[in-house]
């Protein structure tokens, strides 16, 4: 399933191609940047019911290395980064990413392919535990008019788990969305809708998988990016009778102090409403980020 980090980290890595509307590449041939992470995650075992909860911190670094050859050419990407857990979940996930961008008047196109080594996921028995995961990730934006946006953003992810005693899973989901940009830069609503599902694994664990979402993006300024967005899940297990509402609520920030430095962060709050017998939870997550660009 989606981690938590892999929205923070393709939010920042995007930082440069999404504070633009699908720009003409400026000529550039080599750039880097270092983000410095904190991460604080509310109920980070999703205990349900009435259960103690646990709350874990979280400290990272991440290098991203980008080259355009050309003005036209797409810009290719590379990324290593490691994330130090504590109170409870004490080990240090590490990892790679590589991927490429293209923006130009009507088209975009930003994927990865990314590979972490003990980090977490949390299919295992409905709670977290380490894993080797490897993520796959495309997303192609298109304009027919000069206000309207459509685009699709594939997703995949494989998860082996440090312990022999839970086995290999994955998840793919696919999303639509539409935004619309009549507004400028003040006010861009965004809506999406995925399907997905999770295979592999145990057979108690297998679920089909949909959310839709609302989502405003305001840039009032260059220094400024602002948004907020309403998710709701549905998790519809195979062969055991339950099915969980998710809604989640995040809002996300971006200030560029100079061309070189830049802070970010997200807030999100998620409520959890289960057909288990006393399996309703809720989580949470900040995380705020220093980016300083070279």
């Amino acid at each position: 399933m989606k981690r938590y980090l892999f929205a923070a980290l393709l939010f920042a890595a995007a930082l440069p191609a999404a504070a633009q509307t699908n720009p003409a590449p400026a000529p550039r041939v080599f750039r880097s940047e270092l983000e410095l992470q904190f991460f604080r995650y509310d109920n980070f075992f999703q205990a349900r019911g009435t259960a103690p909860t646990q709350d874990v911190n979280a400290e990272g670094a991440e290098y991203r290395l980008m080259y355009q050859p050309t003005a036209t050419a797409p810009e290719i990407f590379g990324a290593l980064f490691t994330t130090k857990y504590a109170n409870g979940a004490s080990s240090t996930s590490y990892g790679g990413r590589v991927g490429l961008d293209r923006y130009t008047a009507k088209h975009g196109f930003y994927g990865y392919v990314e590979r972490t080594r003990n980090g977490y996921s949390y299919e295992l028995g409905e709670t977290r535990a380490n894993a080797t995961l490897t993520d796959v990730f495309a997303s192609y934006s298109y304009q027919p008019v000069p206000k309207w946006e459509v685009g699709v953003n594939p997703y995949f992810e494989s998860t082996t788990f440090n312990t022999s005693a839970a086995p290999a899973n994955h998840f793919w989901d696919v999303e639509g969305e539409g935004r619309y940009r009549g507004f400028g830069r003040i006010f861009e609503p965004r809506v999406g809708y995925a399907i997905g599902q999770q295979g592999g694994g145990s057979s108690t664990d297998r679920y089909r998988y949909s959310h839709w979402s609302l989502q405003a993006r305001t840039r009032p300024n260059d220094r400024l990016d602002l948004s907020v967005r309403f998710r709701h899940r549905t998790r519809d297990f195979y062969f055991r009778n339950v099915d969980e509402n998710r809604r989640q609520v995040q809002f996300r920030g971006t200030y560029k102090f100079t061309p070189r430095l830049a802070g970010t962060g997200t807030f999100t709050r998620e409520h959890i409403d289960s057909s288990l017998p006393g399996g309703d939870f809720n989580t949470g997550r900040l995380y705020a980020g220093l980016i300083i660009g070279f």
